[in-house]
């Protein structure tokens, strides 16, 4: 039969935390880097709606110019 010491149950113990540790910081460090890009998708994004508001005023001023230059 297998015997099984204090000494192993404390080594066994041990590693296992260790291991489990090192997962959920890893998991950790995958949701932080998950969270950044998201941030930074969001930046990007209203950035790019202030370019179109820029870019549809600009069309809109051009076109009420072209229509004046017509009458």
């Amino acid at each position: 039969m297998f015997q099984v010491t204090i000494r192993e149950l404390f080594w066994f113990s041990a590693v296992a935390a260790l291991a489990i540790g090192w997962m959920i910081h890893t998991r950790s460090e995958q949701t932080d880097d998950q969270f950044l890009q998201i941030q930074l998708m969001e930046q990007r994004l209203h950035e790019a709606s202030q370019l179109v508001t820029q870019l549809q005023s600009i069309a809109k001023n051009n076109s009420d110019s072209a229509a004046r230059q017509t009458e």
